[in-house]
């Protein structure tokens, strides 16, 4: 599983995977570097050709904003043979940002409610966050809200650890 440039979409190395997660740089190879200013939180990875909604991308850096790195958060991340709009590792926590049909439609809401289940048997929460709610002046207050879900999922997960060691 690769990263590509977000401009000309041509294939990452893990070194260059590495330095612009580190400093939570754009995701461009180093010949696009080269031609566009260096710029933070302003383009999204492309995960294997997979393009990250204008919601997405929004809630993504207001994560980033709240102080997590590219490397706790994964922005359109394929596992298992399906795509998580943002997944938090440490936490083992998937965050879907929703458009209305997935409210509208039975037929997935339906296949959200499956996909969760699958996703929570591996150990993994998933959180639903409607776009509208990424759309509205509660965006910073969501991220927080998110950031303070994540933390303590970690802590627990810290502890139930220490309880077997």
């Amino acid at each position: 599983m690769g990263y590509y440039c977000g401009e000309c979409k041509k294939s990452l190395s893990e070194a260059e995977v590495e330095y612009i997660q580190d400093h939570n740089l754009r995701f461009l190879c180093y010949n696009c570097q080269r031609k566009k200013p260096v710029a933070k939180y302003s383009s999204s990875p492309v995960k294997e050709g997979v393009a990250a909604t204008d919601e997405e991308q929004k809630l993504y850096d207001a994560l980033l904003d709240e102080g997590f790195t590219r490397r706790e958060i994964t922005l359109n991340k394929k596992a298992d043979g399906k795509h998580v709009d943002i997944s938090v590792k440490p936490a083992m926590m998937n965050i879907e940002v929703d458009g209305l049909h997935h409210q509208r439609n039975p037929d997935q809401a339906l296949a959200d409610v499956q996909r969760t289940y699958y996703s929570f048997k591996k150990g993994w929460l998933t959180i639903r966050i409607p776009n509208s709610l990424v759309q509205s002046s509660h965006l910073k207050k969501t991220a927080h809200f998110l950031k303070r879900m994540i933390r303590e999922s970690e802590k627990q997960l810290e502890e139930s650890e220490e309880e077997f060691d």
